[in-house]
């Protein structure tokens, strides 16, 4: 049996997240279908954060930037808002 580490499963959803964003960006249309997961996406995240700050507080602190980058991907999926990551942003507008 495999066990799946948070910080492994923080990586995935961080990654997935970004993904579906850039869809999002290039097609706003994109995001009723994408809402579901990225809901899901969202709450696991949050679960995953929650249970990284009370089993290993110095691992949560190392991640809080990549946690919080994610649920504003996941933010921008599900809801047209004026906020994004900073990797986001950057795809917005190239320096």
């Amino acid at each position: 049996m495999t066990v799946v580490r948070p910080t492994d499963e923080i990586d995935a959803i961080d990654k997935r997240a970004f993904e579906m964003a850039q869809a999002v960006l290039a097609d706003a249309s994109l995001r009723a279908s994408l809402y579901p997961e990225a809901a899901k996406l969202a709450s696991r995240l949050t679960e995953l954060n929650q249970e990284l700050e009370q089993r290993d507080p110095p691992a949560h602190k190392a991640r809080a930037p990549q946690v919080s980058e994610a649920t504003l991907d996941l933010l921008f999926v599900r809801f047209e808002i004026q906020m994004y990551s900073l990797r986001l942003n950057r795809l917005r507008r190239p320096m």
